[in-house]
């Protein structure tokens, strides 16, 4: 992992919003092998969801987009 477990809710907030999908994920897991501090595993999983349905989103508009965008095959 890149970076550090937060070692306090003060850090922790300062980070999140900076922090990659990836780098949330790390620090949930981190804090579940580590401290298991409920609050943090809490708001860690809040923020990686949300990171995670906004890219889920993106990905669902730019299919659509893909689906609409070629031509319509004619009977």
């Amino acid at each position: 992992m890149t970076r550090k477990q937060p070692n306090s809710w003060r850090s922790l907030n300062r980070r999140l919003n900076a922090m990659t999908e990836d780098e949330v994920k790390a620090a949930l897991v981190a804090e579940i092998d580590g401290e298991r501090r409920v609050t943090v595993v809490e708001r860690l999983h809040q923020r990686f969801s949300a990171l995670r349905a906004t890219r889920e989103r993106l990905e669902l508009m730019k299919e659509i987009q893909r689906e609409t965008a070629e031509p319509i095959p004619n009977p």
